[in-house]
């Protein structure tokens, strides 16, 4: 059995008043009690709390002040914990579209101490009310986005960034999704699988990351010299896999041979799959964007394209804390880069 030796008092002792300050317990500018009081409080020698002090302040928790004491930094803001609202404009939070939103989102507030407060259809609430009840220092926004809305949102007098591909007006601190690597990968995967009839089944038209989907689908075709038919690229307000699907296999006499669904789109795809008992030879190459790991029927995909661990919860999250702790971020937009993957898919 390895063993694991204990981290010193002094790094524990520095912890404890860490995890005081992030709390708020410990505000800013209040004093610390003395090394001597410390040392009673922990049993140690006062040369264990002065190494702990050290550690606060080359970490600038505490500043030391001659002949006054010691002092929780006034001005330290990197280690600040916020609670900070998830606002899913017009749509449930059991939307498969969040599921990767809500992990990198997660993992990110876990790192910074944060408290994470969600709302969206599921509260039967307005974004006004909720605010006022639940009091988040700053919040990120998506779901259904419009200009409408973030004019709504701006009189609430509430930092904000917004997370998803949209078309808006307003002035806004963003984060959007650059999905050129579907392109490349849609590229590749006509190459390597020799595919003629590129479809997608996507979500909402009207929507800019369906455009953009469009746009990459068409560049890729029409780079690999293919004929572009509009025919195979099915979106729809409802869509939830299943209908697409079997509209593209069932009702069209040229069926797609490569296909791109959607995060919401998936299940029903899978759904139908294995309701028709299709064999993977009949069945279109898949391509689909997810967590690699996390995917629930790895057998139907044969390219992931998979946002890095700098994805948009976690860059929102970011660009938020830079506006609460200087009031801006460093730039108006930032983008969460996507890369693929083949997979190794059995031809039975």
């Amino acid at each position: 059995m390895e063993l694991t030796a204990a981290p010193p008092k002094s790094s524990q002792i520095a912890q404890f008043i860490k995890q005081e300050i992030i709390s708020g317990r410990l505000k800013p500018g209040a004093r610390l009690d003395s090394i001597r009081s410390f040392a009673d409080k922990f049993d140690v020698g006062r040369q264990v709390v002065l190494s702990a002090f050290n550690i606060l302040s080359n970490e600038k928790f505490i500043a030391k002040e001659v002949g006054r004491g010691t002092f929780i930094n006034s001005d330290w803001t990197e280690n600040k914990s916020y609670k900070i609202g998830l606002w899913l404009n017009k749509h449930l939070i059991s939307h498969p579209a969040y599921v990767e939103l809500f992990a990198s989102l997660g993992v990110a507030a876990s790192r910074t101490n944060d408290n994470i407060v969600l709302g969206s259809a599921d509260a039967k609430m307005s974004f006004t009310k909720w605010i006022k009840e639940r009091k988040p220092d700053g919040v990120l926004l998506t779901g259904l986005i419009d200009d409408a809305f973030i004019r709504k949102v701006k009189k609430e007098k509430i930092p904000f960034v917004v997370i998803g591909n949209y078309e808006l007006e307003e002035d806004v601190f963003r984060i959007a999704s650059d999905i050129s690597a579907l392109e490349n990968a849609m590229t590749a995967a006509i190459k390597i699988f020799n595919s003629r009839n590129v479809g997608i089944i996507g979500g909402n038209p009207s929507y800019l990351i369906s455009k953009q989907l469009k746009g990459c689908v068409r560049n890729a075709i029409e780079k690999m010299g293919l004929k572009y038919d509009e025919k195979l690229l099915h979106f729809s307000i409802d869509e939830d896999g299943y209908a697409g699907i079997k509209y593209l296999l069932e009702e069209l006499e040229t069926k797609p041979d490569l296909l791109y669904i959607t995060v919401q789109s998936f299940f029903g795809v899978a759904k139908y799959y294995f309701e028709k008992k299709l064999s993977k030879k009949s069945f279109p190459r898949i391509i689909f964007s997810s967590v690699k790991s996390k995917i629930a029927y790895p057998e139907l995909v044969d390219l992931v394209v998979e946002i890095k661990d700098t994805s948009s919860g976690m860059l929102g999250l970011k660009m938020l804390r830079d506006i609460l702790q200087d009031g801006r971020a460093m730039c108006r937009v930032e983008y969460s880069q996507w890369k693929f993957e083949f997979m190794n898919r059995n031809e039975t």
